[in-house]
């Protein structure tokens, strides 16, 4: 199992929980039903990336280590992008 990636899937995971709890709790009574649903598409996304990050690292020993760094990357990119891309 790797390690860094398990620490950014359960770090992702994390805060995809954090940001879901926030727009259940804090946003709603603050935003249309539709941003709301924006902020939930994205949250799933957040979830998917570190659900996709703790998956590698535990069954990512298959692949060559090219293809696994290859998927980490892909996965962290998506995490810092669609955040940035739904602000904008």
């Amino acid at each position: 199992m790797d390690r860094t990636m398990t620490i950014w899937g359960a770090g992702s995971l994390m805060i995809a929980v954090g940001l879901g709890a926030f727009g259940a709790h804090g946003l709603k009574a603050h935003v249309t039903p539709e941003a709301l649903g924006q902020w939930k598409t994205g949250v799933e996304y957040q979830f998917y990336h570190g659900l996709g990050l703790l998956l590698l690292a535990r069954f990512g020993t298959g692949p060559s280590p090219r293809t696994i760094r290859i998927a980490r990357t892909l996965f962290l990119v998506g995490t810092f992008a669609f955040p940035v891309r739904s602000i904008s």
